[in-house]
């Protein structure tokens, strides 16, 4: 897996292996616990620019992220796993993102996991 990833010669079936162990929450290197006083620290900064140049050549590749927040629920690209009434937010849009959805060129290889107002 790991040749792959190196030279991101990614195929369909190398996405869906890889599908379950891509967990947005970890990839993203936006690391919970980083105080303040970390987040201008070398090694902070070098996994951002890591996170960015993976999601640069993912992108190249054909894989791109889900746009939920704010957007209006779509069966096809969603999963609503709540529902909340929030005068807030009109008919039938997200009001927040649990899991990263994916797409690799037009198939969806994860759905967004999300909470519906209204």
């Amino acid at each position: 897996m790991i040749p792959h990833l190196i030279r991101f010669n990614l195929t369909f079936k190398d996405l869906q292996r890889l599908t379950p162990k891509f967990n947005h929450d970890i990839c993203q290197f936006r690391i919970l616990g980083v105080t303040e006083e970390e987040k201008g620290s070398p090694f902070v900064e070098g996994m951002e620019k890591i996170y960015k140049q993976m999601m640069t050549r993912l992108e190249e590749a054909g894989v791109k992220p889900i746009e939920a927040v704010g957007q209006e629920f779509d069966p096809n690209l969603h999963n609503a796993v709540m529902h909340i009434e929030d005068e807030e937010f009109g008919e039938n849009i997200i009001a927040e993102e649990f899991q990263k959805g994916y797409t690799y060129r037009d198939s969806v290889v994860r759905h967004s996991m999300v909470k519906v107002a209204n």
